[in-house]
């Protein structure tokens, strides 16, 4: 077994110890000032109020790649 203690100042932000989602789910997202996101899956996706995405290669909407968003699940 491996222990790292990363200190006081770390955060964990993963709250149920899954692997991240790294497939292509996103549909649309609105251009509000709050974004919706829609995605193409009907399956549970398992995002929670509080959960934290990133988003990568989006196209049309740059300015959101490779930033964290904090979520609310409508």
């Amino acid at each position: 077994q491996i222990f790292c203690d990363f200190g006081q100042n770390f955060k964990v932000l993963d709250t149920n110890g899954e692997d991240p989602i790294t497939e292509e789910i996103v549909d649309s997202i609105s251009h509000d000032e709050i974004g919706v996101v829609s995605i193409t899956t009907y399956t549970k996706h398992g995002f929670e109020d509080g959960s934290y995405v990133t988003f990568h290669d989006v196209k049309g909407m740059t300015e959101i790649n490779d930033r964290e968003f904090k979520i609310t699940v409508l």
